[in-house]
């Protein structure tokens, strides 16, 4: 008498599931022209140009990278293994998780070919409840009703919103003003001629300054953390950075950063720019520097 693994019986086990093939979608994530999620973080992004546009809730440039990514998940799907030919009330599909909708461009060719025609092809990945190994259930919408099991990538990738990481960058170039506020603390810049001063004949480290300018032009957010502008969250301001540019730009930005996101590894705070009512993560270590440079 002998005691096998039960992963070596499901291997063995004469299931028409068992040696199927593992690729259950095969396309090109560059012909997908529209993104819609139903989930953790509910979205609709589309492509024009090749750029890609988070369209709702709210419109606002989107992160292309992140959304090439979930394209290339949703054309090309390889199931870890595959579970039932049919749902089942454990699987979790009565109330998904999660609903990723990808549609596809697809030229079709008359017989000399030549373009006809452009048409779309949608494809629709269901996520459902999780398995005993903390993966997820999944099924494509179609006539294959096939329920099989996918790997964390797919959770990863619609866990926050699709929101570009550059969109809290202050250009150097048009800044003229900044004003940079605490509790009981206020510090304001003016640009004079090639140089700063500060109100009041304040005296503050102008090499130091120089460098946080440097990184303001050019910081990248870890996250947008959701579409809510979470004022709730932000009862505590921790620094308030007031940008004003040119005059002939005439635009004032205003960045609230409030307290340490929840996410003790990601190491960052919670910031919102005024008039996107979104909230991101920035990296702690350039907030820690600004507060130390307006406690000079």
């Amino acid at each position: 008498v002998l005691s096998v693994p039960s992963s070596m019986l499901e291997a063995v086990r004469p299931d028409i599931l068992a040696f199927r093939k593992r690729t259950i979608t095969s396309g090109d994530a560059y012909d997908i022209e529209k993104l819609s999620i139903r989930g953790p973080v509910t979205q609709k992004l589309e492509k024009h140009g090749g750029l890609w546009t988070v369209v709702e809730p709210t419109k606002v440039a989107a992160d292309g990278d992140a959304a090439r990514r979930l394209a290339a998940l949703t054309t090309t799907v390889n199931p870890l293994r595959f579970v039932s030919p049919q749902a089942e009330a454990k699987h979790g599909f009565e109330t998904p998780f999660a609903v990723i909708s990808a549609t596809a461009a697809v030229e079709n060719f008359d017989t000399k070919g030549q373009k006809d025609q452009t048409k779309s092809r949608d494809i629709v990945l269901q996520l459902g409840a999780q398995t005993n190994d903390r993966l997820r259930f999944a099924r494509l919408l179609g006539k294959d009703q096939t329920v099989f099991v996918v790997g964390p990538e797919y959770e990863e990738a619609i866990r926050t919103p699709f929101v570009a990481r550059d969109l809290l960058q202050i250009s150097e170039t048009d800044l003229v003003r900044l004003v940079f506020e605490r509790p009981g603390e206020k510090l304001e810049l003016r640009k004079d001629g090639l140089g700063w001063s500060a109100a009041g004949k304040r005296q503050f480290d102008a090499v130091h300054f120089k460098h946080l300018l440097s990184d303001l032009s050019a910081v990248k957010t870890v996250r947008a953390a959701s579409f809510d502008a979470g004022a709730s969250s932000f009862r505590t301001k921790t620094i308030v950075i007031t940008a004003t540019l040119s005059d002939a730009l005439e635009k004032t930005s205003v960045l609230t950063v409030g307290p340490r996101s929840g996410d003790v590894a990601e190491n960052g705070y919670l910031v919102r720019l005024s008039g996107l009512p979104v909230t991101f993560v920035v990296p702690a270590r350039l907030v820690d520097e600004l507060v130390a440079f307006t406690e000079q």
